[in-house]
C-alpha cells in the first residue's frame, strides 16, 4: 500500500509541475518559432526573454518544493522564491520583517512553507496578499502564511488533502502541493493549522530547527 501511494504522489507531482510550466515553455517555443522566421519584433522578443525568466524562477522554486537534499535555507530564501513563483500573477507576497528573516529553516521546513505558499495563493483567486511571519518558540520556529483578499477561500478539496483526509487515488494534481504540505508536517511531528476567515485564510505549522 505505502509503494502504490508512493508512486501515485510521483505522478501527481510529475503532472503538476508540466501543467504549471507548459504554459511558459510553450510561449518560448512560439517566440523561437518567430525568430526563426524572421519575423520577430522587440515585443517578441522581450515575451521570449520574461517568460524564460519566469520559467527558471517557476523550476527554483519547484526544485526546492518538491526536490530532495535542498540545502537549509533562511526564512528571506524561501520568500525570494515564492516571489519567483509569482511573479507576473495577482498575488502579492509581503515578507516578514527583522529576525524572522534570517530564521533558518531545515529542508523539509523550507519545503512546508513553499507547499503553503501555493495553498495560501490558490485560496486568492481574485488577488490579494499573502503574508509570511515566524517566530522562535520553545520547540522550533513557528511559521504562519495569511492569505487575504476578497473572497478568501480554500477548496473543500484542498482543505482535505491538506489534513490527509482523502484517499490517494482521489487526489488530483490540483491538490497535491496540499497533500504534500500536510506530508511534511507529518514528518516532523505536527500539522497545518488553518482558519479561514472573513477574506482571510491563515495557515501555521512549528518547524524544527536546523
Amino acid at each position: 500500500m505505502a509503494a502504490r501511494f508512493d508512486l501515485r504522489l510521483a505522478q501527481l507531482v510529475c503532472s503538476r509541475l508540466c501543467h504549471d510550466l507548459a504554459g511558459l515553455t510553450g510561449a518560448i517555443a512560439n517566440g523561437a518559432d518567430l525568430v526563426a522566421e524572421g519575423s520577430a519584433d522587440a515585443e517578441a522578443l522581450a515575451l521570449i526573454g520574461q517568460s524564460a525568466r519566469q520559467a527558471n524562477a517557476r523550476i527554483a522554486f519547484f526544485r526546492v518544493a518538491f526536490g530532495v537534499n535542498a540545502p537549509a535555507q533562511t526564512l528571506a530564501d524561501v520568500v525570494a522564491l515564492s516571489e519567483g513563483l509569482l511573479v507576473g500573477g495577482h498575488v502579492r507576497l509581503v515578507p516578514p520583517s527583522g529576525a524572522a528573516a534570517g530564521a533558518r529553516l531545515a529542508p523539509d521546513g523550507a519545503c512546508l512553507v513553499l507547499a503553503l505558499v501555493m495553498v495560501g495563493a490558490g485560496a486568492l483567486a481574485r488577488g490579494g496578499t499573502v503574508r509570511i511571519e515566524a517566530a522562535e518558540v520553545g520547540e522550533g520556529i513557528g511559521v504562519s502564511l495569511t492569505a487575504t483578499g476578497a473572497g478568501a477561500a480554500v477548496k473543500p478539496e484542498i482543505a482535505a488533502a491538506l489534513e490527509g483526509a482523502r484517499a490517494p487515488d482521489t487526489i488530483s494534481p490540483r491538490e497535491v502541493h496540499a497533500l504534500w504540505a500536510g506530508i511534511l508536517a507529518g514528518s516532523m511531528g505536527g500539522k497545518v493549522e488553518m482558519v479561514v476567515g472573513e477574506g482571510t485564510v491563515r495557515l501555521a505549522a512549528l518547524i524544527p530547527r536546523v
